[in-house]
């Protein structure tokens, strides 16, 4: 397992991904055992085009003794600490439902993930797992990994790559979500944040403004969630608020 990972730092290396530590709570490796059966690494690559924003990898290794083989399972995830500073002193009803309801598992530097089994199975992404049966697998397996990153994975990361896709975006649903008619509400707040620590303070006032008037969202959030963050945002950052809501 060890292995497969030092191999695959090697191999994303060239595409820019360094070795990060978990960013979210949850143990890198099996707790409690001396050879883990799972094994999580993490690679994160800054989006140079968008200060304060991160592209990463997350793979789960893991031992499966009935097949007699080790699975490899991979997202592709956008994160900032940015938007993490922001939201994470944000009143809770500013902030989707979903987020409140996760209280302190909540991780607010999160943006989107997406799984890259979901690209070739989109209602069943976990069917799509890389997996070795022995070492002589570790080269074709992580060729098929690299593979599914250079095609599908980096079109999805290509289309978060500058402030202007962005705001595209945002007016979109998530890749994942089971809402297809409405706009992802936690990317949509991380945008905001990211398009002002970018200078495009005017443009996320609009952003905020479109959604507001749209008043149709997923059922995490609401017409008054939007407003609190809206007026949370205009109290904390002037050149927001001095962008003046549309006459129509």
């Amino acid at each position: 397992m060890n292995a497969v990972a030092e191999e695959l730092a090697k191999r994303l290396a060239t595409e820019g991904f360094r070795p990060s530590g978990a960013l979210d709570d949850i143990p890198d490796e099996q707790p409690g055992r001396r050879y883990p059966t799972w094994k999580r690494v993490w690679f994160t690559a800054p989006v140079v085009s968008v200060q304060g924003l991160t592209s990463v990898l997350l793979v789960v290794l893991q031992w499966d003794g009935s097949r007699g083989g080790l699975s490899l399972n991979a997202h592709a995830q956008m994160v900032s600490d940015t938007v993490a500073t922001v939201l994470r002193d944000m009143p809770t009803g500013a902030l989707p439902i979903d987020a409140e309801d996760e209280g302190d598992r909540w991780q607010p530097h999160y943006l989107e993930s997406v799984s890259f089994g979901f690209f070739y199975s989109e209602f069943d992404p976990s069917s799509q797992k890389i997996w070795l049966a022995g070492e002589s697998d570790v080269v074709e397996a992580l060729d098929r990994f690299m593979s599914m990153l250079h095609g599908p994975v980096h079109s999805w990361l290509s289309e978060r790559d500058s402030v202007d896709k962005l705001f595209e975006l945002a007016h979109r649903p998530s890749t994942m979500g089971g809402d297809q008619s409405n706009p992802d509400p936690i990317r949509l707040r991380g945008i905001v944040v990211l398009a002002i620590s970018n200078g495009r303070a005017s443009d996320a006032a609009t952003l905020t403004e479109w959604y507001l008037r749209r008043a149709r969202f997923t059922g995490a959030d609401t017409i008054e969630r939007v407003s609190a963050f809206n007026t949370a945002m205009r109290e904390q950052f002037t050149d927001y608020a001095l962008t003046p809501p549309p006459t129509n």
